[in-house]
C-alpha cells in the first residue's frame, strides 16, 4: 500500500451485480461488463478526488476513509441511483453521490447494480 498523503481514490473495483429485472434467462447481455464499469469509474476518479480534497479542507490530519459505493445504471446508460456508505468527513458522501449521479455508461438491455469500493488515504 502506497503511502502519499491525502491522495486521491485507491482500490476502485467494480463489482456487477445481477440486473434488476425480474425477466427470465436475461443473461450477460442485459447487464454492462465488469471492464465496462471499470473503465467509467476509472475515468471519473478525479470527481472523486475533487470531493476528498473539498472534504478535508484545513484538516491538520486527515483519516483514512474507506466507502462503498453502490450505483444503479438504466439501460440507457445514466445512473439512476447512487449510495455512498461508510464513515465519512464532512460532506464526502454526500458529494460522491451527486458526482456519480452524472457519470454516463455504455448503454444496455437492461438495468445494472453495482458496488464498488473507493478508499481515500489519510495523513495519520
Amino acid at each position: 500500500e502506497e503511502e502519499s498523503g491525502s491522495s486521491g481514490p485507491t482500490g476502485l473495483t467494480a463489482r456487477t451485480g445481477p440486473g434488476t429485472s425480474g425477466g427470465s434467462g436475461g443473461g450477460a447481455a442485459a447487464d454492462l461488463t465488469e471492464d465496462q464499469i471499470r473503465t467509467v469509474v476509472n475515468r471519473e476518479r478525479t470527481g472523486l478526488t475533487r470531493c476528498w480534497e473539498t472534504a478535508i479542507r484545513g484538516m491538520r490530519e486527515t483519516p483514512t476513509v474507506r466507502l462503498e459505493v453502490e450505483i444503479t445504471i438504466g439501460s440507457s446508460g445514466t445512473v439512476t441511483n447512487a449510495a455512498a456508505r461508510g464513515p465519512t468527513v464532512g460532506t464526502l458522501t454526500e458529494c460522491i453521490e451527486r458526482n456519480v449521479r452524472h457519470w454516463r455508461f455504455p448503454a444496455s438491455s437492461g438495468t445494472s447494480q453495482t458496488t464498488f469500493p473507493v478508499v481515500f488515504t489519510g495523513t495519520s
